[in-house]
């Protein structure tokens, strides 16, 4: 064989056998990037702050609006801390409808918990 033709041969060789290398890199695993879900989001102190600031305005507009809803409120921050979350518990279940629209109001803050996975 003349060294043209065994030079031809070894170089479709070593082409084919990169290929072949570099097709098997492709397909195997990477169980080494594979991490997993995505972290959580993170959460910063300006994205807090930013829920908040878009939260207050809407509660703010909301208890004006409704001032015996405000007065209630205010009235259960006087209250005992256990008692306060019993008696809270039982106004909004009373009325629904308040719950809602200041769920609504802080609906920013609640995304922002969902997100960040905070309580």
């Amino acid at each position: 064989m003349s060294r043209v033709i065994r030079a031809a041969i070894v170089a479709v060789g070593v082409s084919v056998a990169g290929g072949l290398s570099v097709s098997a890199a492709q397909a195997a695993p990477s169980s080494h990037l594979d991490k997993g879900p995505a972290p959580a989001a993170v959460c910063t102190a300006g994205q807090i702050a930013a829920a908040r600031a878009d939260s207050a305005p809407k509660v703010s507009a909301y208890l004006q609006a409704h001032p015996d809803v405000d007065q209630e409120l205010t009235a259960l921050r006087a209250e005992p801390k256990g008692q306060r979350k019993t008696d809270a518990k039982a106004y909004f279940t009373a009325h629904p409808d308040v719950a809602a629209a200041l769920k609504d109001a802080r609906s920013a803050e609640h995304a922002l918990r969902q997100q960040c996975r905070m309580r």
